[in-house]
Formats: C-alpha cells, sequence, structure tokens
C-alpha cells in the first residue's frame, strides 16, 4: 500500500497547480542589560496557497487548513508586539560562496542567457583559458586577477558591449543573417554607428585615450595593500605616500578568494632577495632561493656569458638550445626563510627514475603543481 500511495500521490501533484509561499522577515528590538539597542531578525515564510502540497498529508493535512494552522512556518505576530525570550543561543554561520563552474556547469549558464551556440560553447571555453583569465583546479574553472580587472574595464567604458541581453540578441541577429534573414552589411553598419539613439562601436572606441590604466588594472585589498595587475601577472603593492611602497609577486596558483588580508601581510614580509644555499655539488653551480611569478623556487646560477651585439648594437638572442639552470618550486610546507640546502638538493633531484613497470616504460618522481 505505501509503493502504491505514493505513486498516486506523485502523480495527483504532477497534475496540480504550483505551491505559493510568502517570504516573510520579522525584526525585534531589543537592548541589552549596558543599554546597548539590537536587533534580531528571524525569517520563514508562509504557505498562501498550497498547491500540489495538497496531496500530501504530511504537509497539508485536514488537521491543519485553518489560518492558524503549521504551515505557518512562523508564527502570527503583529507590529509592536512584544514578545518573551524563553532562551537564546549563539550560533557561528558563514555563507558559502557558490560553487566554481565547471565547462558543463559553464556551458549550462551560457545557454540559460543566450549566449553562444553549441558549436561555439568549446572554443569561448579554450579561449578564456588561452587568454589567461580562467585555469583548471581539477574540473573547476578559476578565475585569475587579470580576468578581474578586464571584466572592470569592459564594464567601465563598454557596458553596452557585455551586456547579457545585448550579447543574446546580437546571437539571434547573427543566426538571421546566416540564415539570409537580414543583411549583414546593415547589420556591421548599426554595430558600428549605432541606431535607435544608442551608441556605436565607433562612439564608445572614441575615448579609448581617457582610460586610466592605472586605475583600471588597481583593486583595493585594504585601505593600506593595493592588488595590481601588470604585465608579468598580478602582484600587490603597499598603498603609501612618500615611503618606498613594497611590492610582492602574488603565486598564480593562488585564487582571488584565497587572497586574504593576512596572506596579503605575509607575501609583502616575505624576503624579496635571493639567499644562496650553497653549491651543487654535481653541477659546481650556486644554488639560490628566490621569489617569482609562480611563487618562491630554487634554481642554479649559471655563470655569465659575454654579451653579443648585432650590427645595430642590440644584444643578440639566445640559443634555443642555451644550456638552462635546474629550478624546482618549493613544497607548500617551505618558506624561502626555512628552505635548507638539503631541501634545494632533493627538489633539484627530480623528476628521478624509481625503476621500469611490466611494459618496460620508466616510473619517474617528480615535483608539481
Amino acid at each position: 500500500f505505501a509503493l502504491y500511495d505514493l505513486i498516486w500521490k506523485r502523480t495527483v501533484a504532477s497534475q496540480m497547480a504550483d505551491a505559493k509561499k510568502m517570504q516573510m522577515r520579522v525584526d525585534f528590538d531589543a537592548s541589552t542589560n549596558d543599554g546597548k539597542k539590537t536587533i534580531f531578525r528571524a525569517n520563514g515564510s508562509v504557505i498562501t496557497f498550497p498547491g500540489f502540497l495538497a496531496a500530501y498529508d504530511e504537509i497539508v493535512s485536514e488537521e491543519n487548513k485553518d489560518e492558524e494552522s503549521e504551515d505557518k512556518r512562523l508564527p502570527a505576530m503583529s507590529v509592536g508586539q512584544a514578545v518573551k525570550v524563553n532562551e537564546y543561543t549563539c550560533e557561528g554561520h558563514e555563507t558559502k560562496p557558490p560553487s566554481r563552474y565547471t565547462e558543463p556547469t559553464l556551458v549550462k549558464k551560457l545557454e540559460e542567457l543566450g549566449i553562444g551556440r553549441p558549436s561555439t560553447f568549446a572554443s569561448i571555453i579554450q579561449t578564456i583559458q588561452d587568454r589567461g583569465y580562467v585555469y583548471k583546479r581539477g574540473r573547476a574553472l578559476v578565475p585569475t586577477f587579470l580576468a578581474f580587472s578586464v571584466t572592470g574595464l569592459l564594464e567601465t567604458h563598454f557596458t553596452k558591449l557585455v551586456d547579457y541581453e545585448f550579447t543574446a540578441s546580437m546571437e539571434e541577429d547573427l543566426d538571421k543573417i546566416a540564415s539570409g534573414e537580414a543583411g549583414r552589411v546593415d547589420w556591421l553598419r548599426d554595430f558600428f554607428y549605432g541606431v535607435d539613439g544608442q551608441p556605436g562601436l565607433n562612439e564608445l572606441s572614441a575615448d579609448l585615450g581617457v582610460i586610466d590604466a592605472r586605475a583600471t588594472n588597481t583593486m583595493n585589498l585594504s585601505p593600506e595593500i593595493e592588488i595590481r595587475v601588470g604585465r608579468y601577472g598580478a602582484y600587490l603593492q603597499e598603498n603609501k605616500e612618500g615611503e618606498e611602497r613594497k611590492l610582492a609577486n602574488i603565486p598564480e596558483n593562488l585564487a582571488p578568494d584565497e587572497l586574504t588580508l593576512a596572506k596579503a601581510i605575509e607575501l609583502l614580509a616575505a624576503p624579496s632577495g635571493e639567499r644562496e644555499l650553497g653549491i651543487d655539488p654535481q653541477t659546481n653551480l650556486p644554488i639560490i632561493a628566490k621569489s617569482g611569478r609562480f611563487g618562491p623556487y630554487i634554481t642554479e646560477v649559471l655563470p655569465e656569458e659575454p654579451v653579443e651585439l648585432t650590427a645595430s648594437g642590440k644584444k643578440k638572442k639566445k640559443k634555443a638550445d642555451a644550456p638552462k639552470p635546474k629550478t624546482a618550486s618549493l613544497l607548500s610546507t617551505m618558506t624561502l626563510d626555512t628552505v635548507t640546502y638539503e631541501d634545494a638538493l632533493a627538489l633539484l633531484s627530480f623528476p628521478r627514475t624509481l625503476g621500469t613497470n611490466s611494459a618496460g616504460e620508466d616510473i619517474t618522481v617528480q615535483n608539481g603543481r
């Protein structure tokens, strides 16, 4: 009977109207013992129309259909009513951010917005990765500081061009052009010069010279620390007047939401210079620890080669087969201050061959992201 009852309820409910709820928020004014005024808030909902919920006895039963029933998640109250507090507890709560996009969920969002077509989704996702706007961490697509900088520029100076509705309508127009329902020359003319009082690309791009590149590429983490996006990546800079400003590279594997104020202070406080650890016994080259775009790392120092000039007096480019120093990123548990000579030798020994498998292929161990 239980299975039949469940099937019957689901079948009937599928033919019934949607339930309707009214969201409620109640604020309570209270005063503490020392006279401070506080506000307590309760959120809830009231079922104003049961709809399909009426098919489920456990939710809306015959016994509680009256106005004072328990289908009200909050009890009936009136403005100015005094309430008695029987008990209260303090509980911590953190709001979780929405999950990062993956390729499938991003495609789903593009479909909802009417942006792109099945034939272009793959190229869209590949383009934002190729241009350094996102990178993959597992299946998740993680945005970069460059993405925030470019988005800020477009939203400030080219608002119309990045509007979701405009982009979706443009996709529809391109479909009409492809099917012969609209002319491409007329569409391009309207897009460039504007139509119906809306500015076109010609007018929008006329003021490119007045864009403040520094302001566009600067984000404030706090009143004292700025995040800046430069040619070689994102970095931190102290916001001080009349003093020498400290700079620190932001590791490229550090997501924007993971850069807290405490982490920024730690990066700025880390030594920015090089620290010599010793000599590599195999190559007789000095080993140093230093900070770079991808975080702290160790490297060998190659001897300086004589500078060769071209006929015009410019430096000759290095040959592709020129020797390169061995380098290795520090492990997450290491810092520039704590890494030792022994640690450096161990890291530089990777990749190291451990043996071969049954197919005769080498089994190696290496340090990587």
